[in-house]
C-alpha cells in the first residue's frame, strides 16, 4: 500500500502574493469555502500562477478550520506524493492568515472548456495519456474519485494535466471498495443506484469512460445520456476506441474493464484489424451476450439529443491514420503495480534552509 508524503507547507505572515509582487488577475472558480485564481507578476505579466486558496475567515469556528486545513492538506500530499507527466505539480504550498493554498503552473484551458474544438486525432491522443496517468495512479491502489473534463488541464503541447485530488483516496490492499464516493452528476457509475457491488477501481473506470466518450462525442455528459447506445451506433469510432468505451462504461462493475485491459487494447497495433474481423466492437450484441442488464440499456434509444461531431467524413477518414507519437507522450502502460515508496515524515512548518519562496515559482 503507498505511503503519501505529508504535506509541507510555509508559514507566513503576510498574503504570499503580496511577498511575490503577484496580483490576481481573474478568479476561475469559488465554491464557497475555497477558490481558484489567477495570478500575475507585476513586473512580469507573462509570469502566470495558479492559486487554490482555502479560505480562513475571522468567524470560523474551530470545526470549520480543522476541516479546511484537512481537505487542503489531504489534497496536497497527492500533489507532492505523486510525480507523473500528466498530473499537475504543485510548485509552492503556504499558510498565510487569510488562507491555505498551493501554486501550480498556469495551464490556458481544460477540456470542458476547448470540448467542440478537439479533434478525433486529439482525442485518441488524449485518451491514450489519461489510461497511461491511470495506470499509474491504479497500480499505486489510488483512486482519482472525480474524473471529469473540468479537471484535465490542458498545456500548449497537448499534454493533459490531471489536477484536483481533492477527492482522491488509497484504497487499502485488503479491500477494493471505497471508503464514500461524490463525483460529479453525469459521471457516476451506476452501481451508486443499482448495486451493492462497489469496486473503486471500476467506479474510476466508468468516470473515465464518461469523460472519453465526451471527447470522441464533442458533447459535455449528462445524466439522461444512453452513453452505450450512443458507443454502439457510432460508427465513426476506430474500433479499438468503441471496444474500450463499451469495456469502460458497462453497466455491471464485473464486466467493467481494469485499466491495464484498457492500455493493452490502445497498445496493441493489430487491436482494429483483430476486433474488426472478429466484430465484436461493431455492434452491441457482445455486450448483451455477456450483460444482459447492459443490453436493456443499449437496445433501444432513451430521447436524449446527442449527435455525431459535426465534422464532414473527409476528417473522419484521415483520421484513420495512425497519428504520429506526441513527442512528450509517456510510454509506461502496464505499470508494475508496485507501493509509492515511504518517503517519511515531513514537518509542516517553514524551515529555516528553505530557499526563498520566489524561486519555487
Amino acid at each position: 500500500m503507498p505511503v503519501l508524503k505529508e504535506a509541507k507547507y510555509r508559514v507566513l505572515n503576510k498574503d504570499p502574493l503580496e511577498i511575490l509582487e503577484m496580483e490576481q488577475m481573474e478568479l476561475l472558480a469559488d465554491r464557497g469555502y475555497s477558490e481558484v485564481i489567477l495570478a500575475a507578476r507585476v513586473r512580469q505579466p507573462k509570469v502566470k500562477r495558479v492559486l487554490k486558496k482555502f479560505l480562513l475567515f475571522e468567524d470560523d469556528d474551530d470545526t470549520s478550520r480543522m476541516w479546511k486545513r484537512s481537505s487542503f492538506e489531504h489534497e496536497l500530499s497527492f500533489l507532492q506524493s505523486l510525480e507523473h507527466p500528466n498530473i499537475v505539480r504543485a510548485l509552492a504550498a503556504f499558510q498565510c492568515p487569510s488562507y491555505l493554498g498551493f501554486a501550480m503552473g498556469c495551464h490556458p484551458t481544460n477540456l470542458y472548456r476547448g470540448l467542440l474544438d478537439v479533434t478525433y486525432s486529439e482525442a485518441e491522443s488524449y485518451t491514450s495519456q489519461l489510461t497511461d496517468v491511470m495506470c499509474y495512479l491504479h497500480g499505486q491502489r489510488i483512486i482519482h474519485g472525480d474524473l471529469k473534463l473540468g479537471n484535465v488541464l490542458l498545456d500548449r503541447a497537448g499534454v493533459v494535466k490531471l489536477c484536483d485530488f481533492g477527492h482522491s483516496q488509497v484504497i487499502p490492499e485488503d479491500t477494493d471498495k471505497p471508503d464514500g464516493w461524490r463525483g460529479t452528476d453525469g459521471y457516476l457509475p451506476p452501481e451508486l443506484y443499482h448495486s451493492q457491488v462497489h469496486n473503486a477501481f471500476k467506479m474510476d473506470n466508468y468516470s473515465l469512460g464518461v469523460l472519453l466518450w465526451a471527447l470522441f462525442f464533442g458533447t459535455a455528459p449528462r445524466d439522461n445520456i444512453n452513453y452505450l447506445y450512443k458507443v454502439g451506433n457510432g460508427s465513426f469510432l476506430k474500433p479499438q476506441h468503441k471496444h474500450c468505451l463499451l469495456r469502460l462504461l458497462a453497466l455491471s462493475p464485473t464486466h467493467r474493464a481494469d485499466i491495464w485491459e484498457i492500455a493493452g487494447i490502445l497498445k496493441d497495433e493489430d487491436t482494429s484489424e483483430r476486433y474488426g474481423r472478429k466484430g465484436s466492437v461493431c455492434s452491441l450484441s457482445s455486450v448483451s451476450s455477456s450483460d444482459p442488464a447492459q443490453a436493456d440499456q443499449s437496445s433501444s434509444e432513451n430521447g436524449s439529443s446527442v449527435t455525431e461531431r459535426p465534422e464532414s467524413a473527409a476528417v473522419w477518414n484521415e483520421s484513420l491514420a495512425p497519428p504520429s507519437p506526441h513527442p512528450q507522450a509517456t510510454s509506461c502502460y502496464l505499470l508494475p503495480q508496485t507501493a509509492y515508496p515511504d518517503s517519511g515524515d515531513v514537518t509542516t512548518s517553514l524551515a529555516s534552509t528553505w530557499s526563498p519562496l520566489h524561486k519555487d515559482l
